[in-house]
């Protein structure tokens, strides 16, 4: 959501250039913030696709479809391991482009208050409500940003557990 200024602002970063730059930044952040939601949603539906051995089987029961030597097994369980790592990894990517959003969301946020200051000090009431605005908005997208971050960490755990439990079962070279 974009306000724009009510009309021509003066003061120290109360100014139409200082309040457009933010503008600018805060809907390139916006931007790249929906973008990560929009692939978590993709992840999200991958994992709900996705059947998982260790909920579907006990340990005993994938020791056991491991010790079959069956090809078409040992195929399904090779793959199923190689897909969740590649979740895994994949989502660790998304982890390390999603945290530096966090710092970006609070410089943001601190600007917003500066700007809303200076337009307070210059009598700008209806500028410095709406950088207020705007600064509350970069509060929520901090706060979303981590729930994000936490919805990751949920779904990469579950594939974690995966590789673990089929790799855990599998029979070592002696059995």
């Amino acid at each position: 959501m974009l306000i724009t200024l009510p009309f021509q602002v003066n003061g120290s970063q109360c100014n139409e250039k200082s309040w457009n730059a933010s503008l600018k930044v805060q809907q390139e952040l916006d931007e790249s913030y929906n973008l990560h939601a929009s692939r978590f949603n993709q992840f999200l539906k991958l994992y709900q696709n996705q059947p998982f051995l260790f909920q579907e089987f006990s340990a005993d029961e994938i020791h056991s479809l491991w010790s079959t030597n069956n090809a078409s097994y040992l195929e399904h369980m090779n793959a199923q391991i190689k897909a969740s790592t590649v979740i895994i990894d994949l989502i660790d990517n998304e982890r390390s482009a999603i945290e530096p959003l966090n710092e970006e969301a609070s410089r943001q946020q601190d600007k917003w208050l500066t700007i809303s200051r200076n337009c307070q000090t210059n009598g700008k009431m209806i500028n410095m409500i709406s950088g207020l605005d705007y600064a509350q908005l970069n509060q929520a997208l901090i706060r979303d940003i981590s729930i994000l971050l936490r919805k990751l960490d949920t779904l990469q755990a579950r594939y974690l557990k995966e590789v673990e439990a089929l790799e855990s079962s599998r029979p070592k070279p002696h059995e």
